[in-house]
């Protein structure tokens, strides 16, 4: 189970970043709130799915 959270986190976190750098051209406040948001949630549903 810690393994698919750890791997769940960081695609998303990976996967926000690289698309906030290509849309935005850079990584500012609010483009780390929304990862933050998408990585608590990322993290939340692999923890529900692996119940």
């Amino acid at each position: 189970m810690g393994l698919l959270l750890a791997v769940s986190v960081m695609v998303a976190a990976v996967g926000a970043s690289i698309w906030s750098a290509r849309r935005i051209g850079g990584f500012t406040g609010d483009p780390l709130g929304a990862t933050s948001e998408l990585v608590e949630t990322a993290a939340l549903l692999a923890i529900h799915c692996c119940q």
